[in-house]
């Protein structure tokens, strides 16, 4: 763990946002970045993030609800969830009030940032994805077929 984060776990009074599909933990100043996580992570998995960036942006942490031990929403309908958590997400962006924003996604989140960009394309200025399947069915099922 580098200085930096470990700095910011020590601090207990870090800025949260609760929202009914996903909390957002924000660090830094400055230039505004939304990291969403993958499927089998938490907003934990970016916690270097800030560090290699330097310390003109400010990062918003997205835990989603039902992962990493965070209780899912009662909102979230079964079968029907990355449109709905992209949707909430472009929600939260225009609550900044920043203009576009960059965001970054992981596997799933991943996805759901295709799904910002395709859907809210006006508030995304950078998109990244790291480590995205070709189509969500394999997270799901590693013997899924397009046929299936």
């Amino acid at each position: 763990m580098q200085l930096g984060a470990l700095s910011r776990w020590l601090k207990k009074d870090a800025p949260v946002w609760e929202g009914q599909h996903f909390n957002v933990s924000i660090e830094g100043r400055g230039r505004d970045v939304l990291f969403i996580h993958g499927l089998a992570a938490s907003a934990e998995c970016w916690e270097e993030a800030l560090d290699r960036l330097g310390p003109d942006v400010r990062g918003h942490f997205v835990q989603m609800r039902g992962f990493a031990g965070l209780a899912a929403s009662g909102f979230r309908e079964p079968m029907n969830f990355l449109k709905p958590m992209a949707d909430a997400l472009a929600g939260y962006i225009r609550t900044l009030r920043a203009g576009p924003v960059a965001v970054v996604g992981h596997s799933m989140g991943g996805l759901v940032s295709l799904v910002i960009a395709r859907d809210h394309a006006d508030l995304v200025d950078r998109l990244m994805v790291v480590d995205v399947p070709a189509y969500f069915s394999v997270l799901i099922n590693p013997f899924a077929t397009p046929g299936s």
